[in-house]
């Protein structure tokens, strides 16, 4: 019996969320059954591990990915002129490779929906952002095109679905892990922790994503200095991540910050780590200030699975995370002193800490399970084939 060929198409070959969601669900197909082929815009960290996977990677740079930039600028016209060679390119990639069913990983490319819709052949759109706040006069526009053209739209949170109103193409389908990814060695934590940490007793907390306006490390800085106003000693503040080209700025912005409030003793900037696990292990609190909805951040998903309490704004996918009190904290978005009062609150209870994280690892295998996650889309993926 020939294997089902699955075309999957994703807007960048970065190693963040969504980036390391595709990575684990391609990784854990049955390849017995499903061969799995990816379309990127570029070469980069996810094609160098997809390919040790034996996994094939197929680089289209005029691909057509909507970013905020691009629509607020003259990249609007080369978008624009992108999309019909990227249509055709990915239609005959379908055909070349016999494909069975495309998955766009994300909303933010568009020319897979229409090829697939060429080809005949099942499109599903996995839908990782919130648009209807970006986008508002174009996201009715683009939600009608996105039903149009998708067999099923999954939804990694209900806030996400809740853009659309109820559909039968529409669901939603929470990310998953594999606890067995997230077993680390002792010395490596230890290593990172002597890095960091100036004496035995340093406590660690962290902030891990991409430098962007709305992550929120602005407010994580400023929850640092009130901590250090407060007396809250010893303790050292991690910002893991870089940015995005054309938003160094940022980076700067927080640098500056940090040097004129007195912390340049007391935070640290790491910039991107190829494998962040051992790193996270090692805090004592990971945070997540977002300061807008996030999605369903895989973050702090993978915090939860290294057993660290995680604190998260009380907004988007986060609420459907964390169980607060119970696996973490929940704090209102854009309120340093409210996250300083958790950070502190956690850091003076080390056994609260402990529990919260051990709860937290035994929620990942429970609710957020990677491997029941590719269960249900193979049995998907052969439902809407079969039916197309």
């Amino acid at each position: 019996m020939d294997k089902i060929k699955i075309l999957y198409v994703h807007p960048n070959a970065d190693l963040y969320g969504a980036s390391r969601s595709l990575l684990r669900l391609t990784t854990h197909l049955d390849r017995a059954r499903f061969d799995p082929v990816v379309v990127l815009p570029e070469e980069g960290p996810l094609a160098a591990a997809l390919r040790e996977h034996n996994i094939s990677v197929e680089v289209i740079s005029y691909l057509g990915v909507i970013q905020r930039r691009v629509f607020r600028s003259w990249r609007l016209l080369s978008f624009v002129l992108s999309l019909l060679p990227s249509t055709w390119r990915i239609w005959r990639l379908i055909r070349q490779e016999k494909i069975d069913l495309v998955h766009s990983n994300t909303a933010t490319t568009i020319t897979p929906a229409f090829a697939a819709w060429l080809a005949g052949v099942p499109h599903v759109w996995h839908l990782r952002e919130m648009f209807a706040d970006d986008f508002a006069r174009l996201w009715p526009h683009f939600r009608a095109f996105m039903l149009r053209f998708s067999t099923r739209i999954l939804c990694v949170s209900t806030p996400i679905a809740a853009q659309f109103s109820p559909h039968p193409k529409v669901q939603v389908l929470h990310n998953g892990l594999d606890l067995s990814e997230f077993v680390v060695d002792p010395a490596e934590v230890q290593a990172w922790r002597d890095r960091y940490c100036p004496t035995p007793d340093t406590l660690l907390v962290g902030v891990a994503s991409r430098i962007s306006p709305w992550k929120g490390q602005d407010i994580f800085v400023q929850a640092c200095a009130r901590l250090k106003q407060a007396g809250c000693e010893p303790v050292r503040y991690l910002i893991i991540g870089d940015t995005f080209t054309g938003n160094e700025h940022l980076m700067q912005e927080l640098q500056s910050f940090v040097y004129q409030n007195g912390l340049s003793d007391d935070v640290a900037f790491t910039g991107f780590v190829e494998n962040p696990k051992p790193l996270i292990a090692a805090l004592d609190v990971l945070v997540l200030p977002s300061t807008r909805p996030d999605p369903f951040p895989g973050i702090v998903l993978e915090g939860m699975a290294l057993g660290v309490p995680v604190i998260g704004t009380n907004i988007g996918g986060p609420l459907e995370q964390i169980e607060h009190g119970v696996t973490g904290l929940l704090v209102p978005p854009s309120d340093p002193q409210a996250l300083a009062q958790s950070i502190e609150y956690l850091l003076q209870d080390p056994a609260r800490c402990k529990e919260m994280g051990q709860a937290a690892r035994k929620k990942i295998e429970v609710d957020f399970n990677l491997i029941a996650l590719v269960r249900y889309l193979e049995t998907l993926y052969q439902e809407l084939i079969g039916s197309s």
